[in-house]
């Protein structure tokens, strides 16, 4: 029966760390995506000075 206990508490160890490692992927993700969305719109913002200029 303690096999089985330490097993299970191994196994569930296991995949609360498997679980807080997608959640770190998935925060870096989220900053990712949030920093190219920055990005795209000062992109857009210099291409819309440039465009005004060059009219």
């Amino acid at each position: 029966m303690d096999q089985q206990v330490h097993d299970v508490t191994n196994v569930m160890r296991s995949n609360i760390k498997q679980i807080m490692d997608r959640e770190n992927k998935l925060e870096e993700l989220v900053t990712q995506t949030n920093d190219l969305q920055q990005s795209v719109s000062l992109l857009n913002a210099v291409y819309s000075i440039a465009f005004a200029v060059l009219s």
